[in-house]
């Protein structure tokens, strides 16, 4: 009583063109503040979540791959780790050869993105300060979950089939990963 279902009226998933991806790759040269995070999403999918919890152990620079196994949340702006969702989320990404730099090469169970060297992840306070510098540095409006779609429309790009783009990416069902693929096919469609 007094509520309403809300519609599925969702606005289009942005993905960075290639002006963006220019900018976007100036500020991570010029080494901009916490760029390696940015980078990072960018050239792997993680979510936020995903990527503000990796530790140092979880970067395998012999197999070339991050080991996803937690996440991030933040209950009241404090960061907390929960394991993912689905057996899906517990994945192995592999790095790509631009991404290694990026990267540090240590042991230790030390968060990488973190703000009190390593003992914690990112505030949510602390993070979103970052996030708004670095869209001001690169003049880019997007959000952190809209560089996952991105990596996405570079694994439909790059011809990696639906099954393993699930796989790096998490998704719990293949339709999921269909849907931004097919997304994806229709909005080159109409720019075609």
């Amino acid at each position: 009583v007094g509520t309403t279902v809300p519609k599925n009226n969702y606005p289009p998933m942005k993905v960075l063109n290639e002006a963006e991806l220019q900018k976007f790759m100036a500020v991570i040269k010029a080494d901009e503040i916490w760029s390696d995070f940015f980078y990072t999403e960018l050239t792997t999918g993680l979510r936020k979540g995903e990527a503000l919890a990796l530790t140092y152990n979880d970067i395998d620079h012999e197999n070339d791959v991050i080991h996803v196994t937690k996440s991030v949340y933040h209950e009241s702006t404090k960061p907390k780790i929960k394991k993912p969702k689905t057996e899906k989320g517990f994945r192995e990404v592999p790095i790509l050869y631009p991404l290694k730099p990026y990267l540090p090469n240590k042991k230790s169970n030390l968060y990488i993105f973190s703000g009190d060297g390593g003992k914690s992840p990112l505030w949510s306070g602390e993070y979103n300060t970052l996030w708004k510098h670095f869209r001001m540095s690169s003049g880019i409006k997007c959000s952190a979950h809209q560089l996952r779609h991105s990596f996405a429309t570079m694994l439909f790009e790059c011809d990696v089939d639906p099954k393993d783009a699930q796989d790096i990416l998490g998704h719990a069902q293949l339709s999921t990963t269909m849907d931004i693929y097919t997304h994806i096919r229709e909005s080159r469609r109409k720019s075609v």
